[in-house]
């Protein structure tokens, strides 16, 4: 995993944050924390892994002077239904809809995330 967070950091500007069930890569900047992408081990799917992926990623924004978490979920993206009902169960809302994507955004001021 070090190799690929090398890659993306120099490659794509995006930091990486990992834990053992899986990562996000994202980037803050001004306001926003862009979520660039998500994995979540396979095993660790339907388990609260990525709710706490999330709340780590968001205690993070907060301390990079962040307000929200913002990312796009692809129209080709294979488990679309999937990822679209977790965000959304993760407080997520719908800000687009836009060429092949949709823009999705949570605002982390007096959140829980925000501790």
């Amino acid at each position: 995993m070090e190799l690929y967070h090398e890659y993306i950091k120099e490659r794509e500007g995006l930091a990486l944050y990992t834990n053992e069930h899986g990562f996000v890569s994202y980037r803050c900047t001004d306001h926003e924390c862009y979520i660039a992408d998500i994995f979540i081990k396979k095993e660790s799917r339907g388990t609260p892994a990525l709710f706490d992926l999330i709340k780590e990623l968001g205690k993070i924004a907060i301390v990079n002077g962040c307000s929200h978490l913002s990312g796009v979920i692809r129209s080709n993206d294979p488990g679309i239904n999937r990822t679209m009902k977790a965000a959304l169960k993760l407080g997520f809302n719908i800000l687009a809809i836009q060429n092949n994507g949709v823009v999705i955004t949570k605002e982390l001021k007096g959140d829980m995330w925000a501790e």
